[in-house]
């Protein structure tokens, strides 16, 4: 049985309506109409067909890609230019730690730990103004207290006649990150072991050869005196005078070589001091002019950041003799309420106009590790009239702040 035709179908009377101003085609005979009319109902059967397919592989494309969106190993989320979230795939939910439906409408920051956050909001904002990618890495805060570190790839969407968008890929880095700290601190217990181990080579060398050479030199001069008195021994007292010179030269180079495995002075009298000691050591051995300011003593620094700013001044003007051609060095240091700061100027070269400046040698990371070990900055920058200045700037120990 035929289905009635549905008369309130609005399709359906504007194709009537249609009709009426079409020219009226010539009368065909039935069974000609009625074999038209099937092989239109074939052709729509057809077509029906192949838009059910087409419909059937657009809802599995749809779920693939809502797979691949909720289930992705790396967050995805949309904020407005209010920093609220807009939306957030299953990933990024689950490293804010919250409920996928509650998040949109939330402000983002929130979810930053409290020390990232000045440095978000600069970096959403720079964000919001550039069409580039942009990347930073930060702690997010749980309201558990649990944190996770991440890195935020940034990119700014725009399009005309909508309010710009940032879109962000959430990278969970918190493994990478412990990592990294376990790293740090094996780094600074073997630089620890090792200035031990250079300090105890120190002492060895100090008791036992400079006191063997000491006690060769007095045996050496007694015998001088005594082969004094006699007249036909002249030869014997140059070989002796000989003797004497190298071991006063060996006497020298032991010095020297307990001087750079651990200064004494660094010990015995303190940070201050061996900066004074190592920039006169400096002149002596390169002739380069120096100058050392140093201000707002505030007492003595334990051994740990004693020795790593002491290593960090002797790498710095063994930088300076080496690639500067520089005649004058300017040391300051400040050792103030909260922080200590250590400075090297030069008056070399430099850089290149343009040409950033990479810690990529040994010795710039060397430096950098030892500064980011006691949780400090170092900047390399281009003094106004020229040359190169190293800063390093380094938060005191907490029992060491004054209170």
């Amino acid at each position: 049985m035929s289905e009635k035709p549905n008369e309130q179908d609005p399709l359906r009377k504007a194709a009537e309506v249609q009709l009426l101003h079409e020219p009226q085609p010539k009368p065909r005979p039935a069974k000609e109409l009625l074999h038209e009319l099937q092989v239109h109902q074939i052709q729509l059967e057809m077509q029906n067909e192949e838009l059910r397919q087409a419909q059937v592989a657009l809802e599995e494309s749809r779920d693939r890609y809502v797979d691949l969106y909720e289930f992705a190993p790396v967050g995805y989320l949309s904020l407005n230019r209010d920093g609220v979230i807009e939306e957030i795939n299953l990933t990024g939910a689950t490293l804010l730690g919250v409920e996928r439906n509650k998040l949109p409408g939330h402000r983002f920051p929130p979810f930053i730990a409290t020390e990232d956050r000045d440095r978000w909001q600069s970096h959403f904002l720079n964000a919001l103004t550039r069409d580039d990618k942009l990347i930073c890495e930060l702690a997010l805060q749980h309201g558990d207290g649990a944190r996770c570190y991440v890195r935020l790839d940034c990119l700014r969407l725009s399009k005309a006649g909508k309010i710009p968008m940032v879109r962000i890929v959430l990278t969970d880095i918190t493994e990478r990150k412990a990592f990294e700290r376990k790293l740090r601190d094996l780094t600074a217990h073997l630089e620890t072991v090792s200035e031990q181990e250079k300090a105890s080579i120190a002492r060895e060398i100090h008791d036992e050869l400079g006191g063997t050479l000491t006690a060769l030199k007095i045996k050496t001069h007694q015998l001088k005196t005594d082969l004094a008195e006699n007249d036909n021994v002249i030869k014997l007292l140059e070989q002796v005078e000989s003797m004497s010179q190298l071991i006063n030269s060996a006497a020298g180079i032991t010095r020297r070589i307990i001087s750079d495995l651990r200064p004494t002075i660094l010990d015995d009298l303190g940070l201050l001091a061996a900066i004074e000691w190592q920039a006169a050591q400096f002149h002596k051995l390169t002739g380069i002019e120096y100058l050392v300011n140093c201000i707002g003593d505030k007492g003595n620094l334990d051994k740990l950041h004693s020795i790593a700013l002491f290593r960090i001044l002797q790498e710095a003007l063994t930088n300076v003799s080496k690639h500067s051609g520089a005649s004058r060095v300017e040391i300051e240091f400040h050792h103030g309420e909260e922080e200590v700061m250590l400075s090297v100027s030069d008056n070399g070269r430099g850089l290149s106009e343009g040409r950033p400046v990479k810690p990529s040698s040994y010795g710039m990371l060397g430096m950098t590790e030892r500064v980011e070990q006691l949780g400090g900055t170092i900047k390399f920058d281009i003094p106004p009239g020229g040359g190169l200045c190293l800063m390093v700037i380094v938060p005191l120990p907490a029992g060491e702040r004054s209170r």
